[in-house]
């Protein structure tokens, strides 16, 4: 309670008291979210062509690694905002 006096009048303010309330939950990521498509396998490299695909290959399993990572950061996010409300 805090009391404020002036020429005239006291008044009484009560401060609220904050109240914090801590809740846990276990976040869960789906195991397809965990896994990278596998990098391509060592292979003799004799034309252009081959590697070409190679880097084809190589892109395919870094976008994919990428967009999954993308995901479960937006997952975790969201399950992040859900405890705050």
């Amino acid at each position: 309670m805090i009391q404020l006096t002036a020429c005239s009048n006291q008044k009484i303010i009560e401060v609220p008291k904050i109240i914090v309330k801590t809740k846990v939950e276990k976040q869960s990521v789906p195991g397809e979210l965990l896994d990278c498509k596998d990098l391509p396998k060592k292979r003799i490299i004799k034309m252009q062509s081959d590697v070409s695909i190679l880097l084809v290959e190589l892109y395919e399993s870094a976008i994919d690694c990428k967009s999954k990572l993308i995901s479960v950061k937006k997952l975790l996010k969201e399950e992040a905002y859900k405890g705050l409300m």
